[in-house]
């Protein structure tokens, strides 16, 4: 794992990075390592978290579960995320939770978008991709300065109903690195931000 330093931070800053990988590659806590950086060297003002991350066992967690000082940014967490995928018992269960999940995670984004900061990070953007669309994350993403996300983007989640959302949710991801300045890719096991090309 990179070492995050302030020099590193520095360089992410004023720009968009988004950090895949896979289910146990270490979004979350990679992400919060970034946000841990950045209230060290007095950012904690500028930031707003939106956590998207569902509390299910094994898969998926909060970025609370590694920032015990979450309390020193602007943090915003919908009251209940589903993970699809893993609860769902069928075809309908499993839409019924990514409309949930997506109404939910709209309505923090758009409280994001009414009171802005200039740094805005988003743990899970998946659990929004699944309904929503990149030009909606966009729009929300353009209002900050300094963007860092991550996304699922592996195989260890199996699509169990053919339903095809995991095709949906990996050409979301790729669409929205078009949209991004830096790219972390965990599943090569590498922390160094490597700039996307375009």
């Amino acid at each position: 794992m990179h070492h995050i330093d302030g020099k590193w931070i520095q360089s992410i800053l004023g720009k968009r990075t988004l950090i895949i990988g896979d289910v146990g590659t270490g979004k979350t806590r990679f992400t919060a390592e970034i946000i841990k950086k950045m209230i060290d060297l007095g950012y904690g003002d500028d930031i707003t978290v939106i956590d998207l991350g569902p509390e299910t066992s094994g898969v998926g967690s909060r970025l609370a579960t590694y920032l015990p000082r979450i309390k020193r940014v602007r943090y915003l967490h919908p009251p209940k995320l589903y993970a699809p995928r893993l609860m769902a018992k069928d075809v309908r269960e499993l839409n019924k939770y990514m409309d949930e999940n997506y109404k939910m995670a709209k309505a923090v984004m758009e409280k994001y978008r009414v009171s802005p900061t200039k740094i805005l990070v988003i743990n899970d953007l998946t659990i929004f991709l699944h309904r929503g669309s990149v030009d909606e994350l966009m729009d929300i993403i353009k209002v900050s300065d300094t963007f860092v996300g991550n996304a699922y983007y592996g195989s260890y989640i199996i699509d169990k109903f053919n339903t095809g959302i995991d095709l949906i949710e990996r050409k979301r991801v790729e669409k929205l690195l078009e949209h991004m300045d830096i790219l972390i890719d965990l599943n090569k096991g590498d922390a160094d931000h490597i700039p996307v090309e375009g």
